[in-house]
């Protein structure tokens, strides 16, 4: 799905912010649960601090690419998924 994605915007597909979109969301929820489980040692405390990065890497992108420039630059017109 991500090889999709790396094809998508190096080639600047319209389809592309979609699948980014999805895969975002997708991650977003991912890291939000492995967030909220509990820890049950430091090595389980350590991956929550690198799901906390992924949740906001995930969130900036999700708010990137929902934004009207990107959208244009990509030849998408109207409103993508939300």
């Amino acid at each position: 799905m991500y090889w999709g994605v790396y094809v998508g915007l190096r080639s600047r597909r319209s389809w592309a912010i979609t699948l980014v979109l999805i895969t975002s969301a997708f991650g977003f929820f991912s890291s939000f649960c492995k967030i909220i489980d509990p820890a049950g040692d430091i090595l389980a405390l350590i991956g929550k601090v690198f799901s906390c990065l992924f949740l906001f890497f995930f969130g900036y992108q999700i708010i990137f690419f929902r934004k009207r420039e990107v959208r244009l630059f990509f030849g998408t017109k109207g409103q993508v998924l939300f």
